[in-house]
């Protein structure tokens, strides 16, 4: 046993006030857990081995370790969370306690999901087959059915809520779906466009190089000249 484990089982043992030897605790822990793993049946066995041993408290501090071994292992290892009870209909999920409605020859006939089986009138039946059992055959149930959800006060129509059910899978399929390598023809293609940007940019610089180094006071030439940007004659005499 590792130097960890004793330290804290003296620990325990201090803290509990027991006088329980460290040997002794650890060989009652140990005949604990067996009783623990195999049941009713070395119930006895473990039972007469602790009764041959020097101290009467063995058996409850024993029982107080595997307690505390055991309230341990259930915070670092939770139990997995039950799957959900409901009818599986193609990709809707429908949770145990879904209402479903139909109309009929002026007639509203009720279902319910109990459990992981769809129940009208006290059997299990497909979805299919309520339709069926309620207005013969020919009756597409997507479009004839309404359901309404543990929860809600509102009844939708099957098909809207596939459709939506359908927009899911496909959002969360592209998400978990890795992203497709760049094909070469793509990739040629995106170096052409990025090169054919940069010769546009280069054609305008070596435009705006060609262009008369003039400052812009005095870019306003011919008709573009206002008539008090012309000095007057006068201008020579002073």
């Amino acid at each position: 046993m590792d130097p960890d484990t004793l330290g804290a089982l003296h620990a325990h043992l201090h803290a509990t006030g027991s006088d329980l030897a460290l040997v002794d605790a650890v060989a009652a822990a140990i005949r604990h857990w067996i009783a623990a793993s195999t049941g009713r049946s070395g119930v006895a066995n473990v039972r007469s081995g602790l009764a041959t041993s020097a101290e009467p408290q063995a058996e409850p501090a024993a029982a107080s370790i595997v307690a505390s071994i055991a309230s341990a292992n259930a915070k670092a290892h939770p139990a997995a969370p039950c799957t959900a009870l409901g009818y599986q209909w193609k990709e809707l999920f429908l949770p145990d306690g879904t209402d479903l409605r139909m109309h009929c020859k002026g007639e509203t006939h009720h279902a319910r999901v109990s459990g992981d089986a769809l129940v009208y009138q006290g059997r299990n039946v497909s979805a299919r087959q309520l339709t069926i059992a309620i207005a013969g055959d020919g009756r597409n149930a997507w479009r004839e059915l309404s359901l309404r959800l543990p929860g809600e006060k509102q009844f939708h129509p099957a098909s809207l809520l596939r459709r939506n059910a359908q927009v899911r899978l496909k959002a969360d399929a592209a998400a978990a779906a890795p992203a497709a390598p760049e094909s070469p023809a793509a990739a040629i293609a995106a170096a052409a466009a990025s090169m054919s940007e940069a010769l546009r940019t280069a054609l305008v610089l070596v435009e705006l190089n060609k262009a008369p180094a003039v400052p812009k006071h005095e870019r306003r030439l011919g008709q573009s000249r206002r008539t008090i940007d012309v000095l007057s004659d006068q201008a020579i005499l002073d």
